[in-house]
């Protein structure tokens, strides 16, 4: 989770949006022909949050001197309603402890929780199918109702294999 935890910046899509200086090398303007730049605030999984993910109602408050969440990070939970359907998606964006092996997301239907037990990431596509990263290195879509059930792997990222062609050029 070192992405989710760290902070830098973000492209956006609104191109007036530039929340950093000039750089000590190079040209910017190419970048900033395609897409703003902007900070990223300090807060857990921020990535998340500009996925559209919110606090639940039972994460604890942050603490006035708490900026990088610190006393909270193993408590905070995020979820997100899954598009066209009542299931929500809760993602557990929380600091692991050491030697702890809690799971990192859940999905909910009315009052019932099914841990997703092997999974690293979640999150819901536009359609509403359960997109999971498995800590095995897999890409699985599911479905939402009954996570256990999965198609074929759309890739596995355990096994290496070169980058496609349109990944070495801009």
């Amino acid at each position: 989770m070192a992405g989710t935890w760290t902070r830098g910046l973000h492209f956006v899509d609104d191109r007036s949006v530039w929340q950093v200086g000039a750089p000590d090398a190079g040209d910017v303007a190419p970048c900033r022909a395609r897409f703003g730049l902007a900070l990223t605030p300090p807060a857990t999984c921020a990535v998340e949050r500009r996925r559209g993910w919110t606090e639940t109602a039972d994460a604890p408050p942050r603490a006035a001197g708490d900026a990088w969440d610190e006393a909270r990070g193993d408590r905070v939970t995020l979820e997100k309603a899954r598009p066209g359907a009542a299931a929500r998606a809760r993602r557990l964006c929380r600091l692991p402890r050491r030697g702890a092996g809690a799971h990192c997301a859940e999905v909910m239907e009315g009052d019932a929780v099914t841990a997703l037990e092997d999974v690293q990431w979640a999150d819901w596509d536009a359609d509403g199918r359960l997109l999971v990263a498995t800590r095995e290195g897999r890409i699985e879509v599911r479905d939402g109702a009954r996570p256990a059930v999965t198609t074929t792997p759309h890739a596995d990222l355990a096994a290496p294999a070169p980058a496609p062609a349109e990944a070495r050029r801009w």
